[in-house]
């Protein structure tokens, strides 16, 4: 159980370290990491599909989760109706 709660940790640390960074990143940059990240996340998930490699699957989801961050930064900064 120790691992599963140092591996929460680790998560929320990494995340708020995506959120720091996300909001100090101009959005025409946003737009682009964006983009590259959709990409990666998609080769990893697929990387995973194939081998069944644990850490592909990670870098998918360490990727889900960054863009999902990326997506409501833009959104904060387009406003509530667009």
């Amino acid at each position: 159980m120790f691992g599963t709660d140092d591996k929460r940790r680790q998560a929320k640390r990494a995340n708020s370290k995506i959120v720091r960074r996300v909001r100090k990143t101009a959005t025409d940059e946003l737009m682009l990491w964006a983009d590259q990240v959709m990409v990666s996340t998609y080769q990893a998930f697929r990387s995973w599909q194939n081998t069944s490699d644990s850490d592909m699957l990670s870098e998918a989801v360490m990727g889900s989760e960054a863009l999902r961050e990326v997506m409501l930064e833009i959104q904060r900064r387009n406003g509530p109706f667009g």
